[in-house]
């Protein structure tokens, strides 16, 4: 079984991949694969003078897309990877040029970018073939994250989720979640289709993958946009005139926000890693009491003058809204423990009314090694 892309290519390689399983790869994806902005200019420079990569511009939004040239020789090189990408009427094989379905690529392209960062597996070849019905590869391992369309071969009951707007649906060990890019604006949102969703994968991947740690368990949402700057707009939305943009209705029990950063990527891993949560947790909770009742609003411990405090470094919306309730209904003050990048976010949420404690970031990342 081929081993997750991260570890065994290239740059290039990196970058024609992404493209072939998102079919139009945005230059923001582009720049978290290939970070320096130098050595990414002469990566897509080669790719484009090598005939495997061409610049794609419409309604001012630019992208690149493999060419026949590249296809055939990705095919060629790993049938059992790309064959299917590239044959018949898979979305991947022809080209759109209108732009909402653009933006979706785009949107893929970046969270699969993400993905192959972290070393999650994304290609059908290194992971079990959860919804469809094709010979499972031997030693299937998790990570693994499946994009929208591998859900829809679940066939009559994908219809009822066809307009959900998920990327995809990332499978960790002990939890798994469903995935969104917000971008840099709130996107949009069809909150029948996104219940329906939740519902029948946490049915249908329980019952399927027969993971001891995911009997009972539902899913939870993972909300990536462009930067934290976007946090303090998520909670406040109310989904526009019409609630056809993003708002907190209750869908997800936990929704977590990741800004599209390396910063984002790090939590991700840690989001992904129970051992090294619960050690986390317990650091927090060292000089912290613990909390006497579980009472009715989001909160982790109690502070020395009995003060709610809620742990945010994972930045679940949800936890955070209820405790910014939780203590406006009550007129209590309490203090929030987060990481530094997201510190200025929280305080613009919860201005003077909680004490936000950051965490150095950096420091954390060295000692969880994630």
């Amino acid at each position: 079984m081929n081993q997750p892309m991260l570890h065994t290519t290239s740059a290039k390689d990196l970058v024609l991949a992404t493209a072939a399983l998102c079919g139009e790869l945005s230059p923001q994806a582009a720049s978290r694969l290939v970070p320096s902005q130098s050595y990414r200019y002469h990566v897509l420079e080669d790719l484009v003078k090598s005939k495997l990569l061409r610049p794609y511009r419409r309604d001012k939004v630019k992208g690149y897309r493999l060419t026949r040239r590249a296809k055939n020789r990705l095919t060629e090189q790993s049938p059992d990877r790309y064959a299917a990408l590239f044959s018949g009427s898979v979305r991947t094989n022809g080209y759109a040029s209108e732009l909402p379905r653009r933006l979706r690529m785009h949107r893929l392209g970046e969270i699969l970018a993400i993905m192959m960062l972290c070393g999650v597996r994304v290609f059908r070849d290194e992971k079990a073939d959860l919804f469809g019905t094709r010979t499972q590869p031997q030693n299937s391992q998790l990570p693994a994250f499946y994009l929208a369309r591998e859900v829809q071969a679940l066939g009559d009951a994908a219809i009822k989720i066809k307009n959900a707007r998920m990327t995809g649906v990332l499978l960790a060990p002990q939890r798994f979640y469903l995935v969104y890019n917000t971008g840099s604006a709130l996107m949009r949102r069809a909150p029948a289709s996104e219940l329906r969703t939740r519902a029948l994968l946490s049915e249908f991947i329980g019952r399927r993958m027969a993971i001891p740690s995911y009997a009972g368990r539902t899913a939870e949402a993972i909300l990536v946009g462009d930067s934290m700057e976007l946090a303090p707009a998520l909670l406040q939305s109310r989904g526009g005139g019409r609630r056809q943009l993003f708002y907190l209705d209750g869908t997800f029990a936990q929704m977590h926000y990741l800004p599209n950063t390396p910063q984002g990527d790090a939590l991700l891993r840690l989001l992904m890693g129970s051992a090294a949560q619960s050690a986390l947790h317990a650091a927090l909770l060292d000089t912290l009491q613990p909390k006497a009742q579980p009472g009715n609003f989001a909160f982790d411990a109690l502070d020395e003058q009995g003060h709610p405090v809620l742990f945010a470094w994972d930045f679940d919306l949800v936890r955070i809204q209820s405790f910014a309730l939780g203590l406006g209904s009550r007129g209590l003050s309490g203090t929030v423990i987060a990481f530094d990048f997201q510190a200025d976010a929280l305080r613009r949420i919860f201005g003077n009314r909680v004490d936000v404690r950051a965490l150095s970031f950096e420091k954390t990342r060295r000692l969880l090694e994630i």
